[in-house]
């Protein structure tokens, strides 16, 4: 039998791990904080996989795409691969939602169908809202990534973080004006009884 996480679980297991980076880069130099965050992240992983019997597909690619790059990190002594990370990931995901888009494929329906319950043309405003967001994270992360330090970086991903859940959060906002019948009050898909 699959389980569902309880909100404060799955906000626990999708943030718990860059919440712990942070506080780690308080007090450790980058590459302890480094791996304070891929062992955090490999314990959610194994969490959500137990709990859930399952790992969802999007929290599988933003696992891999913190414990890869991480590891290398690690392993070479080199800041570069994680911070580095940031760039490529969003750039590939606002290219991917915006070239589905292009072709009629929407590309976040199929990773949050099971959440969200709106019109296409609330998928397709999301979409392009959420192309648009990973646009300016992969070019603000490429610049402050090659310009300034690991400090510097470190500042501005928790800024970013800050600013990506503010964007996410008003999201629902767009979510309840396309709503389609039968879903709750801010679009998403009402919960089983």
């Amino acid at each position: 039998m699959t389980h569902v996480l309880k909100p404060w679980q799955a906000l626990l297991v999708e943030f718990g791990p860059l919440f712990a980076f942070f506080g780690a880069s308080v007090w450790l130099t980058f590459i302890p904080a480094t791996t304070v965050l891929v062992v955090c992240t490999t314990f959610s992983l194994l969490i959500a996989g137990i709990k859930q019997r399952r790992i969802a597909f999007f929290p599988l690619l933003a696992g891999l795409t913190i414990l890869i790059p991480g590891s290398i990190t690690i392993i070479t002594d080199d800041p570069r691969y994680l911070i580095n990370k940031d760039t490529w990931y969003n750039a590939v995901m606002g290219l991917a939602i915006l070239g589905g888009l292009l072709t009629d494929k929407i590309i976040l329906r199929g990773m949050f169908d099971t959440l969200f319950h709106i019109t296409e043309r609330g998928w397709k405003v999301v979409s392009l809202l959420w192309a648009s967001m990973f646009g300016v994270l992969a070019l603000s992360n490429y610049v402050i990534g090659s310009l300034f330090s690991e400090e510097a970086w470190l500042a501005y991903k928790m800024i970013a973080t800050a600013l990506t859940t503010i964007f996410a959060l008003y999201l629902f906002t767009v979510a309840r004006q396309h709503s389609l019948p039968g879903a709750t009050y801010w679009g998403m898909v009402p919960a089983k009884k």
